[in-house]
């Protein structure tokens, strides 16, 4: 009877005691060092040939072959296309007779000239007799002349009846027919020159202040000199196998944008990057002696950026931090927390203030 009023009385002294219990968590939490980030920023960026070339006709005539298709490789000097030339060989003709005449015509006069000086010699003929002949062999001289130069332009003109490549590189639309008169504003096609191809991007005006100070008084052409290589990820979300250098910048910035355009140049000579194709430049970066947190660690609240600072005690903090986001999934940290530190890593945005966090 008494161990059973024993027992009653414990049970009643234990129901009246609030009994702390462990609080348990799943934040997984990090402790804050200081390390190199090694990163790699995406820049959108469109490719283009080195050069791309309109192909138009020298001469006026109607197409009678058409010897590429667009997407075709070509060689300099290549014939394209070819022009009706009859015509230019009759020229080519009627300035070939015209130059022999001149030169029969300028024969004849030097044989005079020289007749003339004989007879001058003896006495037979007046100083104005030989003049005469001279200035009529200096005229034929001039005759020739003249007919070399108009046949040399009737072969050219033929020679522009067979339009060649005046590059290596890709052929573009065609968007002429056989039989079709063209002109000397007719475009035939363009060839896209694109053994190495050409990198457009943009970077913002900061970028480019915060690199022009980390190479104080260097040229941009310098600077270029000394960046790494960069990579090219294709629009399938692969990177191109080869790495590319960057080449040149404008000197201006875009009032619109507020950007600055770069250019960066990659060898293509299987032809895999094509003009017109957009993709993405991806340039290395490194930064020593740095604070970086994981992205889950970060909360944000409006314009601002929080993390939650672990205690001694436990307890979780919120403390404003000034971040900047990196590669999607990491944040550098300016200010607001220093090596030591203890923060939340994963799971911030479910702590509440003052919270025990268990690590």
């Amino acid at each position: 009877m008494k161990n059973f009023a024993y027992f009653c009385v414990l049970a009643l002294l234990t129901a009246c005691i609030d009994v702390p219990k462990e609080e348990h968590t799943s934040f997984e939490t990090l402790k804050v060092e200081r390390g190199t980030l090694e990163t790699e920023f995406a820049y959108s960026a469109n490719i283009m040939g080195k050069a791309d070339v309109q192909i138009t006709p020298q001469v006026d005539g109607q197409l009678t072959a058409i010897k590429v298709v667009p997407g075709q490789v070509v060689r300099k000097g290549q014939v394209l296309f070819v022009i009706d030339d009859r015509q230019a060989q009759i020229a080519v003709q009627n300035a070939s007779s015209t130059l022999q005449a001149a030169q029969a015509q300028a024969a004849t006069a030097k044989l005079e000239m020289e007749s003339n000086e004989n007879l001058f010699k003896k006495e037979i003929v007046s100083q104005y007799m030989l003049t005469s002949a001279k200035n009529a062999y200096n005229q034929a001289l001039a005759a020739v002349a003249q007919a070399r130069s108009a046949l040399a332009a009737a072969q050219l003109n033929l020679s522009h009846c067979r339009v060649t490549s005046p590059v290596n590189g890709v052929v573009g639309d065609v968007p002429v027919d056989m039989g079709q008169v063209v002109g000397l504003a007719t475009v035939l096609t363009t060839i896209v020159e694109n053994a190495n191809v050409k990198v457009r991007y943009s970077i913002t005006e900061n970028e480019a202040l915060a690199l022009a100070k980390e190479f104080k008084n260097k040229s941009w052409q310098d600077i270029f000199k000394v960046l790494p290589e960069v990579k090219l990820r294709l629009k399938d979300g692969t990177l191109y196998e080869r790495k590319g250098h960057i080449m040149n910048t404008t000197g201006t910035v875009d009032s619109r944008t507020g950007t600055i355009t770069v250019e960066a140049e990659f060898p293509n000579p299987d032809g895999l990057l094509r003009s017109g194709t957009q993709g993405s430049v991806v340039i290395p970066f490194s930064i020593a002696d740095v604070i970086v947190i994981p992205s889950t660690a970060v909360v944000r609240l409006q314009d601002k950026s929080m993390v939650y600072k672990v205690g001694k005690d436990s307890l979780a903090t919120g403390t404003i931090v000034e971040v900047q986001e990196v590669n999607g999934k990491d944040f550098l940290v300016h200010s607001g927390l220093k090596p030591g530190d203890v923060i939340v890593a994963k799971g911030a945005s479910n702590v509440q203030e003052k919270q025990r966090v268990i690590y």
